[in-house]
């Protein structure tokens, strides 16, 4: 076997004028550019299979050739650099043709491996697969494909390459000069076991085996999602709370999953996990014990972990790229997989190369790195959970984006090594330290990193807000709020309890309620956590122990409680604002006892709440010996008020935990009940739902409108809100009702002043977001002016001049004719368009036009409708075609006198009076073959010029038309007829709708001939009820018409009666004529033309 790349030529010679080339500087510089040509290939595209090469099988055929194994046409390039695709031989000559969609594989033959192929060492058996036309002349020992043969069967495309020896060159025949490089496509099949062989053998199919693991690896792994955490009206003590995230984090097994998987993906990239000694089971789930106050937070750890594993997993079928592609893995062979392999979209398909890309044309390389990132910060996170109490931070973040691109939660110790690996884009870029977080300590030092809230929250649609767990749900609120105030940021705050009382409590007036002194109110640490007090992450982590001389100097800074005689005013709301100051000590302060503290803190608030009502109720103020007065604090000055949960959530179902709010949203805090204030979870609501003034909104389905457009309706909240606009600060009309009551707005009734401002709204006079801009439309008017018939009356060409062009206008013209709308510009403000006229009929058309300016409004301009008319002219042709077999000979002279009298005198006029004119278009034609449908078709005569009226008068149908009866029909009716209709449905090949029409009249003498016209008129005989042997349709559309009943031999001025009343009905302009005349004695003789 030839492995090209094994050893590349580096270099190669450029040739001087008249140099001697010898046979080494060709081959190097031959072997040069196929060297680079192959490193090209391998190193810039990729290597495996490109597309196509999908294997299927067929037996039971007609065509032998086609029972076998069948391989579609595809691309392959191998680790050598060879371009594989299948190959059909061409007869005589050494080429091969590629231009084929597949080849089937009928026969086969045991295959010898002469060139020793290193991945075929350990293979016990291969067969060679060859279509009928690719044994050769000669060939034996091939047998016919069956299906057991295939069974359980790998195929394989072999590139045999090997030198042919050149040929010794005798005489003048030097033909076969050099060493040929013959490289033959071999079509192999082994069992999977030899499949195997040829993979994990001697030489190994590295890149094939790394692939594989990752796609086995990917289908091994468990798919896992955690529930979600919601909390239920029923829902009434700190311990059912805690229950919800505990059972959304047991459900599923998801720890169990999450350990078994994530130990897989560390052992396949050699991820280390300080596990300590224990499983990794076993500390997830200590981790993620909800026994601690922080049990949400925990519930958040498992999400961020499953998070990570996810994004893992969904990376795993993504990391076919290759650098530098093994040479020795495939340098020879592509293997395409199972016989007929489904290779379904995301499927893996054991025994099939895949396409390993180069870096260049994929970013799959960096996914590799990507997941190994991603696999140390799930070790990261693990190692880095703590348990904070700090002061309350509110950090932009992201909703709905990976966990590399949100805030690092306030949970994490963020080290460095966690940052490095929270986020590979910024990590990558130099930028770990560019993260939000709660803890800013190894953050950037840049502004817009430690005071995010300061700077644009464009690409954040999330709040994290932390700290408040543990504290007083009134002290969380008004840390909240202030930092929401502050930085003006959306979304509102509620706070809700599960239950009304958790222990007995005093109520009623109370005299004498015990007054704890100030030290002893302060032995444990009372704590706030000012949201702007200047704490650092080293300080929440660890600190010193507050001493008793901190906290006595904190209690000094209370108002004394003196009971000898000098008057003391106790103002509980000034205890309970230097409650909120005393913080300090206690956040400095991580050694000790943090829960208890807030604990204490939540109590002194609630203690106070009680002092504040008992003392409301009593009249006079409670005084204590001594002086003391307390003055309480106005009950309405205290805004925040809790809701039972139940309540609540019977109008705001759905509240689920996020850690945090999305702008627009709701901030809830939950804690347990009146006298059990603590914070002990925090959920939210999309929406904003509890602002103690009502909210108001203002929805409109657009933001621009045309002058002349319809009133749009107003969705307003509330219902009733009253809705004002405003322009350029100055109120304007157009806000009315409709006939239901509701707000619409009417854009006509805006000043033109205004058109083009930017009108703002107000809900009650409080300021809504929405906008809208009322934009003019364009001013033209059209009239129809200089009508030009052409010479035979059958088209008008009329003018419509625009005034009020403006060239950035759009136009789309509708004429009113059926013809396509066009978007026809004015020239020298003029449109012109050819109308095409009914023959006879006054037509009125009403056109229109619409505009659309620079803004998008559109106007519609009507026109005054157009009347044009049409008359039979000097280029109508009228053909009077006469029956002449004999059975209704007395009508033809009274006709012939009509056609030269009557109706000459009546139409001469249409004719310009020439009479030249009138007697060689109006003429009375003989037929006798009584052939109606002929005679309806001009007798098949070319169509002439102009327009024709076509009139038959005729008794009795021909024979050849049908028998005795009118049924069953000859096969002479139904050529007749089926050549006319198929004139007449292009209008005898002009493209005028009205250029024929005819008419027969039926007259007296044979019934037969009455019922076959009544048959094709309306299709009331079985026989005659298909549309191809009936006129109905072309009746329907005023082509042709059937008159029964004339009378034979009548006067000449009854037939004219009759002709004009046929033509009028068709529509025809006839004017009325006062000559009355007699059958002349000396008729003109009709044509026999």
């Amino acid at each position: 076997m030839n492995t090209k790349l094994d050893n590349i030529t580096a270099q190669y010679r450029k040739f001087n004028e008249n140099q001697a080339l010898t046979e080494d500087q060709l081959n190097e510089f031959i072997d040069y550019f196929e060297d680079q040509d192959r490193l090209s290939r391998t190193r810039l595209s990729g290597t495996g299979i490109v597309c196509g090469f999908k294997t299927a099988t067929a037996f039971g055929l007609p065509d032998p050739s086609l029972n076998g194994l069948g391989i579609s046409q595809g691309a392959g390039v191998t680790t050598d650099g060879d371009i594989i695709t299948l190959r059909n031989n061409i007869d005589g000559v050494k080429d091969v043709s590629i231009d084929f969609d597949g080849k089937v594989f009928t026969h086969y033959k045991a295959y010898t491996d002469i060139l020793k192929y290193p991945h075929f060492s350990e293979v016990t058996s291969i067969i060679e697969l060859r279509s009928q036309d690719d044994i050769l002349e000669g060939e034996t020992g091939f047998a016919v494909v069956d299906e057991n043969l295939l069974n359980g069967k790998v195929v394989l495309l072999y590139l045999e390459s090997y030198v042919n020896e050149e040929s010794p060159c005798q005489d003048a025949d030097c033909d076969n000069q050099g060493e040929e490089q013959v490289s033959e496509l071999r079509v192999l099949l082994v069992d999977s076991a030899d499949a195997q062989n040829i993979i994990d053998g001697n030489t190994q199919d590295t890149i094939y085996n790394k692939h594989n693991e990752f796609e086995e690896l990917y289908d091994a792994l468990p798919n896992i999602e955690v529930s979600r955490a919601f909390l239920t009206a029923d829902v009434t003590t700190n311990n059912e709370v805690r229950a919800k995230f505990t059972n959304a984090i047991e459900r599923d097994n998801v720890v169990s999953k999450l350990s078994a998987g994530f130990e897989s993906i560390s052992q396949t990239f050699n991820v280390e996990i300080n596990l300590g000694g224990q499983t990794l089971n076993t500390l997830l789930t200590n981790l993620l014990n909800t026994s601690d106050t922080d049990f949400q937070y925990r519930y958040d750890v498992l999400k961020d972990l499953v998070a990570t594993y996810n994004e893992v997993k969904d990376l795993l079928l993504h990391l076919k790229a290759e650098c530098c592609p093994s040479i020795h893995s495939f340098p020879k062979h592509l293997m395409l997989g199972p016989v007929s392999a489904s290779l379904e979209l995301g499927e893996n398909t054991e025994y099939r190369h895949d396409f390993y890309k180069s870096p260049i044309l994929s970013e799959e390389d960096e996914n590799y790195t990507r997941v190994v990132l991603l696999a140390e910060r799930f070790v990261q996170k693990i190692e880095s959970f703590r348990k904070f109490i700090g002061p309350v931070r509110i950090t932009p973040s992201k909703k709905d984006a990976s966990l590399g691109e949100k805030a690092v939660p306030f949970y994490y110790n963020v080290t460095d090594e966690l940052l490095e690996t929270w986020d590979y884009e910024k990590s990558e870029n130099d930028k770990e330290d560019h993260n939000l977080s709660y803890h800013k300590g190894n953050l950037s030092s840049e502004d817009f990193i430690q005071n995010p809230l300061n700077y644009t929250l464009d690409d954040n649609n999330f709040f994290r807000i932390e700290g408040h767990l543990g504290q007083s749900y009134k002290i969380a609120y008004e840390n909240i709020n202030k930092i929401k105030t502050d930085y003006g940021l959306s979304f509102d705050i509620k706070t809700l309890m599960l239950r009304r009382k958790a222990v007995d409590v005093i109520s009623g007036p109370v005299r004498g309620f015990p007054i704890t002194s100030p030290t002893r109110a302060l032995d444990t640490q009372i704590v706030s956590l000012e949201p702007t007090a200047d704490v650092n992450d080293a300080q929440i982590v660890s600190a010193d122990l507050v001493s008793d001389q901190d906290v006595l100097r904190r209690a000094e800074e209370l108002p004394e409680l003196s009971l000898e005689s000098e008057a003391t005013e106790i103002s509980i709301a000034d205890l309970r604002q230097q409650l909120l100051e005393v913080s300090e000590a206690f956040v400095s302060n991580a050694e000790a006892d943090q829960q208890e503290t807030l604990q204490t803190i939540a109590n002194l608030d609630y203690q106070l709440n009680l002092l504040n009502e008992v003392e409301a109720l009593t009249k006079p103020p409670l005084t204590q010996d001594g002086g003391v007065t307390v003055v309480t604090q106005d009950q309405k000055e205290d805004e925040i008020e809790s809701e039972l949960l139940s309540d609540f959530m019977e109008r705001h179902s759905g509240i689920e935990h996020f850690a945090g709010v999305e702008p627009g949203g709701t901030f809830i805090l939950v804690h347990e009940s009146e006298d059990r204030p603590q914070v002990i979870a925090d959920f939210s609501l999309p929406y904003l739902c509890c602002d103690k003034k009502d909210p108001v909104f203002l929805v409109l389905p657009v933001t621009q409108l045309c002058e002349n457009d319809d009133p749009i309706l107003m969705t307003v909240i509330p219902l009733d809100g009253e809705i004002k606009a405003f322009a350029n600060g100055v109120a304007i009309p157009g806000i009315t009702t409709n006939r239901g009551g509701q707000s619409v707005f009417n854009p006509s009734l805006v000043p033109t002043a205004n058109h083009g401002d930017q009108i703002t709204f107000t809900v009650n006079d409080d300021p809504v977001e929405t906008v809208l801009t009322v934009v003019p439309q364009s001013q033209v008017t059209v009239v129809a002016d200089n009508i030009v018939y052409d010479d035979n009356a059958e088209s008008a060409e009329v003018d419509f001049v625009v005034t009020g062009h403006n060239a950035s206008y759009t136009y789309q013209w509708n004429f009113g004719d059926g013809s396509p709308l066009v978007a026809t510009q004015p020239v020298n403000g003029i449109v012109k368009h050819t109308y095409n006229l009914v023959v006879g009929q006054e037509d009125i058309y009403n056109p229109t036009l619409t505009i659309t300016n620079a803004n998008g409004c559109s106007t519609m301009v009507s026109i005054e409708p157009l009347s044009l008319k049409l008359v039979i002219n000097r280029n109508t042709q009228i053909r009077i075609y006469f029956d002449s077999s004999g059975s209704m000979n007395s009508s033809l002279a009274p006709l012939t006198t009509m056609k030269d009298g009557v109706l000459k005198n009546t139409l001469l006029p249409l004719y310009d009076n020439d009479v030249a004119a009138y007697e060689d278009k109006v003429r009375i034609r003989n037929y006798g073959n009584e052939r109606t449908f002929n005679v309806l078709n001009l007798e098949g005569e070319a169509a002439p010029e102009g327009n024709v009226i076509v009139l038959v008068f005729q008794d009795e149908a021909s024979p050849v038309y049908h028998s005795s009866a009118i049924t069953p029909r000859r096969t002479q009716f139904n050529t007749d007829i089926a050549a006319f209709k198929s004139r007449l449905s292009n209008n005898f090949g002009t493209g005028n709708p009205n250029y024929y029409r005819g008419i027969v009249f039926q007259v007296d003498g044979n019934g037969t001939f009455k019922t076959l016209m009544q048959a094709v008129e309306t299709g009331n005989q079985s026989d005659y009820a298909s549309v191809s042997n009936n006129l109905i349709t072309e009746v329907a559309d005023g082509q042709v018409q059937f008159q029964y009943d004339i009378q034979d031999g009548d006067t000449a001025q009854n037939y004219f009666n009759i002709i004009k009343a046929a033509l009028e009905s068709f529509g025809y302009d006839i004017p009325d004529s006062t000559l009355r005349v007699a059958a002349p004695s000396n008729p003109t003789p009709p044509s026999t033309l």
